[in-house]
């Protein structure tokens, strides 16, 4: 537990938390962008999204949500697929609302995963790995260094605020906790 607690508590690991943050970043924002300025995404999309809920997906609920909420609205699926994407890049670039889009990131990885983990190794395998390193990012307060949301909350100096934009499970707090 101790390795774990000087891992955490080591302010020069903060510059990887930034890295990864800005890594993960970059690959939501080149895929929404991707997404907005391919002509045909949003046309097809709903072949994609029949494909997705084929009897394929061994997924049931999965092919039920298709037939009965994504197909019956393909192109606003579209819309908020990329537009999605793209903003959780930039909230992770810029370190924006940083926790929310966290959340938002995990939801779609989770969505992606269930859509098209069946269709390959590496997309069964990718959904999963975003998903776990931004829920350690999510829970490491270093990974918001060097973000609008640690400015905001230092400028003000709210506790409230800063426990909203930072410090969400305050896990440095209970790495720290005396038994």
């Amino acid at each position: 537990m101790d390795f774990i607690k000087n891992a955490w508590n080591n302010a020069s690991n903060n510059i990887w938390l930034i890295v990864i943050r800005l890594a993960l970043g970059l690959e939501w924002f080149m895929a929404g962008l991707h997404k907005l300025m391919d002509p045909t995404y949003i046309t097809n999309i709903g072949g994609t999204l029949g494909f997705f809920g084929s009897a394929g997906n061994p997924n049931v609920w999965y092919q039920n949500m298709t037939a009965n909420v994504f197909l019956n609205n393909p192109e606003v699926f579209g819309w908020l697929i990329s537009v999605g994407e793209l903003l959780v890049g930039l909230a992770f670039i810029f370190g924006v609302l940083f926790n929310f889009a966290a959340v938002a990131g995990v939801f779609m990885n989770l969505l992606f995963y269930f859509a098209a983990g069946w269709t390959g190794p590496s997309t069964h395998s990718l959904n999963w790995i975003m998903t776990i390193i931004t829920l350690a990012l999510i829970v490491s307060t270093g990974s918001k260094a060097l973000s609008i949301d640690l400015f905001v909350a230092e400028k003000f100096e709210k506790p409230w605020l800063h426990r909203l934009l930072v410090d969400w499970f305050n896990v440095d707090k209970w790495l720290n906790k005396k038994v």
